[in-house]
């Protein structure tokens, strides 16, 4: 089902489209009023999804088509959300995708709407109709991203300025100063966010950076404010389309880096994008503000991150730091050519040295009475 204009299900459109600024998908709060089995949507959640994190959450990812953002809104289906919008591009995939989950977990459970998210007037958009088509957002998933440094300019406004935008957007859509609902606002990074890699350098920066902006905006100042957490979550290789055909987007002007790229991936632990899904809801689960979470060779755990001021090497042991060292141009004295004390009387070499062996007879020693002295 869509959100957005042309949102169709099973060949016909969902509601009138008279006066509808959200397009087909708009729903006012009199049409809740006045519809009683479309207000349940926004207020009644199964029984059954009591013990299920995701219980009665709207969620909104982004490029949820395919990939990494398909799992996760199918994860947060599985796990009891009231609903889940998916924004991307491609359009064809996202009806498809919202067929297969209305049929899977129940009418009305996927929306979508076509978005760009370097566009800000559609990231607007969809943030408002699901806004006014539920009443609420509990979780924003930023996912959309592209592995192409040959498009780096397209590059940096996806993968930076698509996270910023929907991580601001989520702040002021979910925080509880204006009596939103708190909420999570999980970023997907990679774990190329957490080292370097010389075949992808543009990538690779957009993903420091949604490292540390999803860390710095995970501050307890934020939180303490909203309510709203933000994580991020750094995905190993995962068997998608942006792998599939990394090798084709090189850098240009530096020989075949996709060429590079593909076969430093190619060495790298493999796994399928179920399992960054699963992740997600271990997030919304047990995940602290600020936390980042690794995906990689089918394990999921939180990252522990150093401390900056632990770079610094320790001294080493063998060298005080506080010593004052020995100015290497200075010479050393020559112990050998030390002059003789002047006063030293020197020793006669014909006077008879004594034998430390001999003893000395005591009865010697007394003086003779003969011996006249004058």
């Amino acid at each position: 089902m869509a959100l957005g204009l042309n949102c169709r299900c099973r060949g016909k459109f969902l509601f009138s489209r008279v006066n509808n600024p959200c397009r087909v998908g708009y729903q006012s709060s009199d049409t809740y009023n006045n519809h009683p089995s479309l207000g349940s949507q926004r207020r009644n959640c199964s029984s059954s999804d009591d013990n299920k994190p995701a219980k009665c959450k709207v969620a909104l990812v982004t490029g949820g088509a395919r990939g990494i953002g398909y799992h996760i809104a199918d994860q947060l289906l599985a796990n009891g959300a009231q609903a889940v919008i998916i924004g991307d591009v491609l359009v064809d995939e996202c009806e498809k995708t919202c067929t297969k989950f209305n049929e899977k977990y129940g009418e009305n459970k996927a929306l979508f709407q076509p978005l760009d998210v370097t566009k800000k007037d559609q990231m607007d958009k969809i943030f408002k109709c699901t806004k006014d088509r539920f009443g609420k957002i509990d979780i924003v998933v930023n996912n959309a991203g592209i592995l192409a440094d040959k498009r780096w300019e397209d590059t940096i406004a996806i993968n930076i300025s698509g996270v910023v935008y929907g991580t601001l957007l989520g702040f002021q859509y979910m925080t509880a100063e204006k009596c939103g609902p708190g909420g999570f606002i999980i970023n997907v990074s990679s774990i190329l966010g957490l080292q370097p890699l010389y075949s992808s350098p543009v990538y690779v920066g957009t993903k420091h950076f949604g490292i540390g902006f999803s860390r710095s905006m995970g501050h307890e100042y934020f939180y303490k404010k909203s309510k709203v957490k933000v994580m991020a979550v750094c995905p190993g290789v995962t068997d998608t389309n942006m792998i599939t055909e990394a090798a084709q987007g090189g850098l240009p002007g530096f020989g075949d880096l996709g060429k590079e790229l593909a076969s430093s991936l190619g060495a790298l632990p493999a796994q399928p994008a179920e399992e960054v899904g699963k992740g997600v809801i271990t997030m919304i689960k047990d995940g602290e503000n600020g936390s980042v979470w690794i995906s990689e060779g089918c394990e999921f755990y939180k990252a522990v991150l150093p401390d900056r001021k632990s770079f610094k090497p320790p001294p080493s042991p063998k060298e005080d730091p506080c010593k004052k060292k020995e100015d290497p141009c200075k010479k050393e004295e020559d112990l050998s050519k030390k002059t003789e004390d002047p006063c030293k009387k020197k020793e006669d070499p014909f006077k008879e040295k004594e034998d430390p062996c001999k003893k000395k007879d005591p009865c010697n020693d007394k003086e003779d009475p003969s011996k006249i002295y004058f």
